[in-house]
């Protein structure tokens, strides 16, 4: 995979949306969730080539996350490509997807466009907008049993992901999503650990429990009063 493509192409995004401050984009080879960073993922076009067997598919579904972090001082991207295996060769390794360069730039015009409304308020109608391309028809449905993404629960049917994986519960989910343009999707997401949720749980529980002995209290105290008035 080419770094400089999509550095160059992020860098010429910035600089058609006039915005002045300097921002770094870090590419990395493993997925890594930074807490407290904004998550943006998109959905693009893309080609794989199996190592091993020298099979080759294309994919609609190929999960790109950037993660996006803006300090006073400080604007950065990281961003992660999700890797799929070849459904064939059952020792197969996580190959890395090949883009066409038109897709790169527009993948890049949608990152800008997310930074652009988010942390610098720009109108989101104020803001061009393009599709991504399909070279040529992709090999079935998506396979999520060997997609990089839907094993890191970063999937389009996340709120299934547990009956598709056979996991207790996903190591995040989506607390918010926007669909996107045509043939992508975009999703603003959160990572949350999973035990602060139960904590949470167990929080509510124990409120409702409390407001509903509060509640018996205030009707028996009701009752009584009557029984005086009476």
């Amino acid at each position: 995979m080419d770094d400089n493509a999509w550095k160059e192409a992020f860098r010429n995004e910035i600089m058609i949306r006039g915005i002045l401050q300097f921002w770094s984009l870090d590419i990395e080879e493993n997925f890594q969730k930074h807490q407290g960073w904004l998550q943006y993922i998109v959905y693009s076009f893309a080609r794989f080539c199996c190592q091993l067997c020298g099979r080759c598919w294309a994919s609609s579904k190929v999960h790109i996350l950037f993660q996006i972090k803006s300090q006073r001082n400080s604007r950065q991207v990281k961003m992660h490509i999700f890797k799929q295996k070849c459904k064939i060769c059952t020792n197969g390794y996580y190959e890395h997807p090949m883009f066409m360069p038109e897709n790169i730039e527009i993948a890049m015009g949608m990152l800008v466009n997310r930074i652009s409304e988010r942390i610098y308020n720009t109108p989101k109608e104020n803001l061009p907008s393009k599709s991504f391309i399909s070279d040529g028809r992709q090999d079935g449905p998506h396979d999520c049993s060997n997609c990089e993404g839907c094993e890191q629960g970063i999937c389009t049917r996340n709120s299934n992901r547990n009956e598709c994986f056979g996991e207790t519960q996903p190591p995040f989910h989506v607390v918010n999503w926007e669909r996107g343009m045509n043939s992508h999707r975009m999703e603003w997401i959160f990572f949350q650990d999973t035990h602060q949720d139960n904590h949470q749980d167990a929080q509510d529980t124990h409120q409702d429990a409390h407001q509903n002995d509060q509640d018996s209290l205030d009707s028996k105290s009701l009752s009584n009063c009557c029984c005086v008035i009476l």
